[in-house]
Formats: C-alpha cells, structure tokens, sequence
C-alpha cells in the first residue's frame, strides 16, 4: 500500500514538474497585423505554407495527422489546419506558427516554430489568410499526448519544448556587399 502511494506520487510529481515545464516561457509578442483578404495575399500564405512544411506534417489537405511512428512521445497529432485557423483569433494562430504556443497556452511539441519565429507580420497574417481560405476537411482527430517517458525527459530537463527552442533562434543577419 504505502509503495503505490509513492508510485502514485512520483507519477504525480513527474506530470506536475511536466506541465510546468510547458508553461514556463516568455509570453509571445502581440500579433496585432490585419489578415488580408485578398487573392494576392492568400497565394502568398499559400506559397508559405507550401515551402516552410505545412503540408508535409498537416497533410496535402491539411485536414490533420497522427504520427504513429513517433514512439517515443505516446501520441503527437499535427492538427487540421483549417479548422484551427477558423476557430481560433489570429494572436492564437500566429503563437502556435511563430512562437511554438497552443491555444491552451502550453508549450507545443512538435511544432517547428523555430522555421516561423522571425517571419515578418505580413507573413504570418498571408499564412493565416491562406488557412482560412483552404477548405476546411472533416476528420477526427484524437488528442495528443506526451506520455510518461517524454514527461520524465521533460522533469528532468532533458528534453525542451517548442516554444524554448523558437526563443533561442537569433535573428536574421542579412549583410550585402558593397557592388565594387
């Protein structure tokens, strides 16, 4: 008895130090640009999307997936893009593409954001455009999950989360030589 409650304690302080984890992060920036309407600016979102990898994990419908062969998190599920992009505010979207933050306001996984952080506005607003323009594919979708293993990583510092990795991308440094 008095070892299943350790267990039970243990378990309990993994997930808890976990959860913690995902939430200990500077807060991102205010997204304050306008979404576009526009065809131009929709293809431009679209065009984004296309070459930074949207499609490859989202799906070419970016109706959502789940990644079976990542054993080693017990379940990670890119949503359907669409969906998201109509159901939530811009600030939301743009935190989960640029700064690697759910729209539960946890650190995400797996998502790229270090690919997205230093994108101008513009940018992000012609991504956000194009994913409210695409048509919105219905498919259920189960709930990602990190699983004990990845939250133990997790606790003990082993393993950072998106919105760690995104905050340590330097910006762009762009120098032009001088024409001679």
């Amino acid at each position: 008895m008095v070892g299943a409650a350790a267990c039970g304690l243990a378990l309990a302080g993994i997930v808890g130090v976990s959860e913690f984890r995902l939430r200990d992060y500077d807060l991102p920036s205010p997204f304050t640009a306008t979404i576009p309407r526009d065809s131009g600016s929709v293809a431009r979102g679209k065009h984004l999307a296309r070459t930074r990898g949207c499609f490859g994990c989202h799906g070419q419908r970016l109706e959502g997936r789940v990644f079976a062969e990542w054993t080693w998190v017990r379940r990670a599920v890119a949503p359907n893009l669409a969906q998201f992009a109509r159901t939530y505010d811009a600030q939301t979207v743009a935190n989960a593409v640029r700064w690697g933050v759910g729209h539960d306001g946890r650190a995400l996984w797996s998502m790229p954001s270090y690919n997205f952080r230093h994108l101008p506005d513009s940018d992000v607003a012609a991504i956000i455009a194009f994913l409210r323009s695409a048509p919105a594919v219905e498919q259920a979708l189960p709930r990602s999950s990190l699983g004990l293993r990845t939250r133990w990583w997790m606790a003990r510092g082993s393993e950072t989360h998106m919105a760690e990795w995104a905050a340590a991308v330097p910006p762009l440094i762009v120098a032009l030589e001088k024409a001679r």
